[in-house]
């Protein structure tokens, strides 16, 4: 008697396997959404760049944003403003108005502002960012 090959165990047996080792890998980390205004002399910086350094053991990661003409800025880790995670971190931020058609022109703001040893920004980012944060530069 030749031994019976079922198809369907094995799609059950592959199944319940593929299950089991996707409870396995290394934890989804959640990202909370951070957003807030950056201003210059109390004015808003457009076009603004801002990286999150974190102060923290995590990943690595370094959220950035880009701020909109009115300043505000929505801070993402993976994609645009998909927020950050929960923790303390240092606020660079470079901002290259553009001169003319040909690019961007160089870095305006105070030089400290544009390396995470010199920066005097830091915030703390929450589990429950419901109101935004206000970054104020200053000469």
């Amino acid at each position: 008697m030749k031994p019976h090959f079922c198809p369907s165990r094995i799609v059950c047996l592959a199944s319940a396997l593929l299950t089991l080792a996707a409870g396995c890998g290394p934890p989804q980390l959640v990202l909370f959404p951070l957003s807030g205004k950056v201003l210059f002399r109390g004015k808003p910086v457009p076009g603004a760049e801002l990286a999150f350094h974190p102060l923290f053991d995590g990943p690595g990661w370094v959220p950035v944003a880009a701020a909109a003409p009115d300043g505000a800025f929505e801070a993402g880790t993976k994609w645009p403003g998909d927020g950050v995670l929960p923790g303390r971190y240092k606020v660079t931020v470079i901002w290259r108005p553009r001169v003319n058609e040909d690019g961007e022109g160089p870095n305006v703001l105070p030089p400290r502002y544009a390396q995470a040893d010199t920066t005097d920004l830091e915030i703390e980012a929450t589990r429950d960012e419901s109101h935004p944060i206000t970054l104020e530069l200053k000469d």
